[in-house]
């Protein structure tokens, strides 16, 4: 499971596919939190792993002890100025093999994990598996008829629902 903390951006698209492509359960985590919280869900959510962006430091150095799951070289991290303790996304994209991860995954698998909002107590994880993220994908392109060439504007911050889609029964 990886902990992404991480303002809309091309690269959250990236992780969203990399992680589908891999088997890898994404906790899309709500940057709006204060870092306690931050750290009661990537705690909670057992995320073994952390995608931050430069803009967040503030919040997730002060916690990386307390992330019990999340071994010192295991942050990815996305901006200019990058801690020496952590990993570049570029770099890790260069390094990175051509080959397809040979995941194959059942609808049932756990594709991401999203918390509330916690107000009433620390968030709460719920599951959404890849079965329903798959469907959702498909509803969307189908009721947006959306094309390889097509460009879609997404407003809302992508940690609440991600890496889900509207509903299939939304109407624009």
């Amino acid at each position: 499971r990886v902990a992404v903390i991480l303002r809309n951006r091309t690269e959250y698209s990236e992780i969203i596919y990399g992680a589908v492509k891999a088997g890898i359960t994404l906790v899309p985590v709500n940057w709006r939190l204060a870092p306690e919280e931050l750290s009661y869900v990537i705690n909670n959510s057992e995320s073994t792993a952390v995608v931050v962006g430069e803009e967040f430091l503030e919040k997730v150095v002060p916690i990386k002890k307390e992330l019990s799951n999340v071994d010192s070289g295991r942050y990815m991290f996305l901006g200019e100025n990058k801690p020496a303790d952590m990993h570049g996304y570029e770099e890790l994209l260069a390094g990175a093999s051509d080959a397809e991860p040979g995941f194959a995954g059942k609808p049932s698998d756990p594709f991401f994990i999203g918390y509330t909002s916690g107000t009433t107590g620390f968030p709460k994880g719920a599951i959404t598996p890849l079965g329903d993220w798959e469907i959702r994908v498909m509803s969307l392109f189908t009721l947006l008829r959306l094309g390889e060439d097509d460009v879609q504007l997404l407003t809302c911050p992508c940690f609440p629902i991600t890496p889900s889609t509207p509903e299939p029964e939304s109407r624009l």
